[in-house]
This record gives C-alpha cells, structure tokens and sequence, in this order.
C-alpha cells in the first residue's frame, strides 16, 4: 500500500462524506394513507429525498469501514502489526458501530456484532425549519412544500440497538470514524 494510494482512499471518503452532507436536490413526493383509507401526498422540492440520502449514507459508511483494509494494508507494508488497528476498533464505540452499520449494510443482517449491540440505522428523519421555507401549499389531500433555502434543512439517521434504543447518530459514527482513522495514517 502507497501513500498515494491511502491519500485516494482517503479522498473518495471525503467526496463521499461531502455528498452526504449536501442536502439539496430534486425533491420527493411521500404518500400515505389514513384510516379511512385516503390518499395523502407530501410533495417536498428543493432537497434530496430520504432514500437518496440513505443511499449515500450508507455507501459512504462501508467506505470508512472498509479503510480499515487499507490501514492495515499500509501497517503491513511499514512492517508493523496490522493488529493494532483490529486492537483499536475494539476499544472504540465508534468504530465497533461502524463496523455494524457497514456489515450490516453489505450482508443485510448482522449474525455477530462488534459493538455487542446489533446496530442498524431507524428511520431517516427530515427536519424544515420555517425559515427553509418558501411556499407550503394545501389542497384536498396533498401539501406541497417549497423548501428555498437547503442549508438550513436537517437529515438525520438514528442507529438504533436490536432492542430499539438509539445508540448513536450515523452521520456522526461517520465523520468520527474518519477522524480516528486518519490519526492513524
């Protein structure tokens, strides 16, 4: 492993990790139905979509984790112990939550779990403030709403424990682990 080669790693991370914290795009339209058996439609323009943003999050999660290949790759070429780097995501929550956010996204469930916890993403939450705004509009069964400034929008994704508590936020796990690992490089 060269140097050139971790700092490309490194920057399609960093590429990846912007991405995820753009937020603005094409908009998305949610429908749902009510007990009476309704059709509703939320349509939101002016932001990407929650699975677009579930999309990029979790590329850029098996990303980082996949470094850890790299940096042991590169311990390896140094001729030092690449176990220090399993030794260290070991002792590091952020790392052992990555690990099951990655895994779990590549295998589609988790059957052991480094953080001891089975952590997986919930549901991802979209939060517009009034002062995103620039036009909400309501009709018969739908509302439109026109977010104008994307900056101010947030989108989060809760990891949750395989008994439901919120263990972390995975936006978080990300930009942490990529600080961790390039303290190692």
């Amino acid at each position: 492993m060269t140097k050139e080669e971790l700092q490309t790693a490194f920057a399609r991370l960093h590429r990846l990790s912007l991405k995820v914290d753009q937020k603005s795009g094409a908009g998305f339209i949610d429908v749902y139905e009510d007990e009476q058996k309704n059709l509703h439609l939320h349509h939101v323009k002016g932001i990407k979509s929650t699975d677009e943003f579930e999309d990029e999050l979790l590329n850029a999660l098996m990303w980082a984790w996949n470094m850890k290949d790299y940096l042991k790759e590169m311990l390896n070429s140094q001729g030092k112990d690449p176990q220090t780097v399993e030794d260290l995501i070991n002792s590091s929550d952020t790392l052992c939550l990555l690990s099951d956010l990655a895994n779990g996204a590549k295998h589609g469930k988790l059957k052991k779990s480094r953080s001891g916890q089975f952590a997986r993403l919930d549901k991802v939450i979209i939060t517009i403030p009034q002062n995103a705004v620039s036009k909400i509009t309501f009709e018969a069964r739908r509302v439109e709403t026109d977010v104008e400034d994307s900056s101010k929008v947030e989108l989060s994704a809760p990891v949750i424990s395989n008994e439901g508590e919120v263990v972390g936020d995975a936006g978080l796990i990300l930009s942490e682990s990529l600080k961790i690992w390039e303290s190692i490089a």
